[in-house]
């Protein structure tokens, strides 16, 4: 189901796209991750979540989540 995600096709404009990182209280390896997000809103302002990655802080986990989906 994530690959599925990770792998479809986007649509063709976003004319705006941001960063985020939340924090969750997730173990992984007896440490708490941050989840990162790409978001992009379409032409009629809706928004759609274009990538995400777990990672231990944001400097770690946004570049691989959000631009590794162009």
């Amino acid at each position: 189901m994530v690959t599925e995600f990770r792998e479809r096709p986007l649509q063709d404009k976003y004319p705006y796209i941001w960063l985020d990182a939340v924090v969750l209280h997730v173990r992984e390896n007896h440490r708490v991750v941050k989840l990162s997000l790409g978001i992009g809103v379409d032409e009629h302002g809706e928004r759609h979540i274009l990538g995400f990655d777990l990672g231990a802080g944001e400097s770690e986990a946004l570049p691989k989540a959000c631009f590794a989906m162009a």
